[in-house]
C-alpha cells in the first residue's frame, strides 16, 4: 500500500503580506506619534536630601556648579547629566546622560539626586534596565 502524501503546504498568499505590510505601518505610525506626542520635560531638578535645590532649563546649554554639594552638572542637548562629583563610587558620574522623566541620577554619599521635571505626565511606575 502507497503512503498517501498531504498537500497541505501553507504558503503565503498575497492577502496575507498586504496583511502584514499594512500592519506594520500601523505599528510604524503609532510609534512616531508617541514620541511626537510625548516630549521631554522642560527642566532638570536638582534635589538635596529630597528637597529641591535647583532647576536648570534643558533648553539651554551650560555647566552648574553646586560645590557646596560635591557635584557638578551639565546641561546639553535636551538632557543632563554629573561631570564631577567628589564621592568615592562616582556611580553618579558613570550614569551619563538622562533625558526622559522615568530615569534619576543618583549621588548617594553626597545626598543628591537629578530628575527631569517639567511638562511630562507618565504612568512609568518602574523601569529596570
Amino acid at each position: 500500500m502507497k503512503a498517501q502524501v498531504s498537500s497541505s503546504r501553507r504558503t503565503f498568499k498575497p492577502s496575507d503580506i498586504v496583511i502584514a505590510v499594512i500592519a506594520a505601518a500601523l505599528l510604524a505610525a503609532v510609534l512616531i506619534f508617541r514620541s511626537i506626542a510625548e516630549p521631554n520635560g522642560s527642566l532638570a531638578a536638582v534635589f538635596f536630601n529630597g528637597e529641591q535645590i535647583a532647576s536648570l532649563s534643558l533648553g539651554t546649554d551650560g555647566v552648574y556648579p553646586f560645590d557646596e554639594y560635591g557635584v557638578t552638572v551639565e546641561v546639553t542637548n535636551r538632557s543632563v547629566r554629573v561631570i564631577n562629583s567628589d564621592c568615592p563610587d562616582k556611580i553618579c558620574e558613570k550614569t551619563g546622560f538622562i533625558s526622559s522623566s522615568a530615569q534619576t541620577i543618583v549621588c548617594l554619599p553626597n545626598r543628591i539626586s537629578v530628575r527631569i521635571i517639567g511638562n511630562t505626565d507618565s504612568n512609568i511606575d518602574v523601569v529596570l534596565n
